[in-house]
């Protein structure tokens, strides 16, 4: 992702995915699995598997969102913000949620 370390938190300098990732459907499925293995979870709510997505860059939580749907997902997105002002995004795929854990070759080792 495009962003430097030393020059600002990943916020102030709008982390998101490159266009080269974007664009290729491999790239894009590798990219979504490390994103969901360091900033997103696999839980069941009232036996429904699911898979979320969090964080604070509106940009990047768009591109995931945009990767989820090339691949034929539906995923939902919503934001809220917390009592300081800070805004946080949920990107979560619950239809197909197993289809998308085999899709990204998200199993535990």
């Amino acid at each position: 992702m495009p962003w430097k370390v030393g020059e600002g938190s990943k916020i102030a300098q709008n982390a998101h995915v490159p266009d080269w990732i974007l664009g290729d459907s491999i790239f894009s499925k590798a990219c979504l699995r490390g994103l969901i293995q360091t900033d997103g979870c696999i839980y069941t709510d009232r036996g429904y598997r699911m898979v979320n997505f969090t964080n604070n860059i509106e940009k990047l939580a768009f591109d995931v969102r945009n990767m989820m749907e090339v691949l034929g997902f539906e995923p939902n997105y919503s934001k809220t913000v917390n009592d300081r002002g800070n805004f946080k995004y949920t990107v979560r795929v619950s239809r197909n949620a197993e289809r998308f854990i085999r899709t990204l070759q998200l199993y535990k080792a």
